[in-house]
């Protein structure tokens, strides 16, 4: 049960009190301001106390509480709160959106963001969202409605950051779809496993020297947002048809998880396969200490499932998000030389030095 106790001496603040023990004033502050009180919840240690108890633990009173938290998961939230409505026994739940402006390193701008975030949420009808100052630069609050008293308070933030996070991953995507101008790069999105995230930008940044061996001039960029890799090419040729490209990086993407011939003369097939062998050898340590990690139950098949695609080589392809428009069918490329598609079973042969072939004629294609 949590109280509230006027202080003697100290009109209109409270100290609060959670089943019966006060808590110290520099733990929580809490203050009537007539309309309703406000309390603040600094200590991270007080915050699980009162999450552990039913919404209808808390006062009847008109109330406005914020506690603080430290999510990993959801960028830019700093504090939840926990808000008495008018009905007899309604409650919101709010997320508060803060932005460190000194240390803002995204590929938008802190407004962009949160009007991103405001455009989003409001496609909700069971959500809504409102401006921390009148301005989105200066935060905003997303709500949620409780509509169930017995509910824990832990039990609802879980539910509603599951929701949370899905509409941030939303906003994301949206707000990396316009960082660059389609008619200029290709661009895509991946979420690696953290255990190969390294190697696998690795392999994402020698696709420029793919490019080169097959004659065309391009720059690629890597960068980072939350738990995802941003990838996007640029070739210096403007003229350069961008679906060519994106042709060419899906096959690139497959190449590990296909089965590789070459012919010992070519040097461009052996300096490709020499790059291919490493990432599969980086992917088989990744997945042997896989194996060697304790996990829960609930862990066990998402790592059962990333050791399999590790052992195929499918890592790199089934990471991929593709931010600029792209084919969803599963026909052959190049005249069957690879598939665009997720092999399930074994990967396809391909001839690196054919590849090679196919692709410089297809870059030579002026139609």
């Amino acid at each position: 049960m949590l109280e509230l106790k006027e202080i003697d001496g100290e009109p209109n603040v409270y100290v609060l009190i959670i089943d019966g023990i006060p808590i110290p004033h520099e733990d929580v502050f809490a203050y009537d301001f007539k309309a309703y009180f406000s309390i603040q919840v600094r200590s991270y240690s007080i915050v699980e106390k009162i999450c552990s108890l039913r919404f209808a633990d808390l006062p009847r009173k008109s109330l406005k509480m914020y506690l603080a938290c430290n999510f990993d998961e959801i960028e830019h939230v700093e504090s939840i709160g926990i808000h008495k409505t008018k009905s007899k026994d309604g409650f919101e739940l709010s997320f508060s959106f803060e932005f460190d402006f000194l240390n803002w390193k995204e590929f938008w701008s802190v407004t962009e963001y949160a009007n991103t975030f405001i455009q989003v949420v409001e496609a909700s009808p069971s959500i809504r969202v409102e401006l921390a100052d009148q301005h989105p630069a200066q935060g905003i609050r997303v709500y949620f409605s409780v509509n169930e008293p017995e509910e824990v308070i832990d039990d609802a933030i879980n539910s509603k950051e599951l929701i949370l996070s899905e509409l941030q991953d939303e906003v994301i995507s949206l707000l990396k779809s316009r960082v660059r101008n389609d008619k200029d790069s290709v661009i895509m999105s991946f979420d690696f496993p953290e255990e190969v995230r390294v190697s696998c930008e690795q392999y994402l940044l020698y696709f420029v020297q793919f490019l080169k061996d097959l004659g065309v001039e391009a720059t690629a960029e890597v960068q980072h947002q939350a738990r995802q890799v941003l990838f996007s090419v640029t070739p210096a040729d403007k003229d350069t048809a961008l679906d060519k490209i994106r042709l060419a990086l899906a096959t690139y993407l497959q190449l590990p998880a296909s089965k590789l011939v070459s012919d010992d003369q070519d040097i461009l097939a052996q300096r490709l396969s020499a790059n291919i062998y490493h990432l599969k050898g980086q992917l088989a340590l990744a997945q042997a200490m896989l194996q060697t990690k304790d996990a829960t139950i609930e862990a066990k098949q998402l790592t059962i499932d990333i050791q399999k695609d590790l052992l195929s080589g499918e890592i790199v392809f089934n990471s991929m998000k593709d931010v600029t428009p792209k084919s969803e069918d599963k026909e052959e490329l190049l005249g069957g030389i690879v598939a665009l598609a997720t092999y399930k079973d074994k990967g396809v042969e391909v001839n690196l030095a054919e590849l090679y072939r196919k692709l410089k004629g297809l870059f030579n294609d002026n139609e």
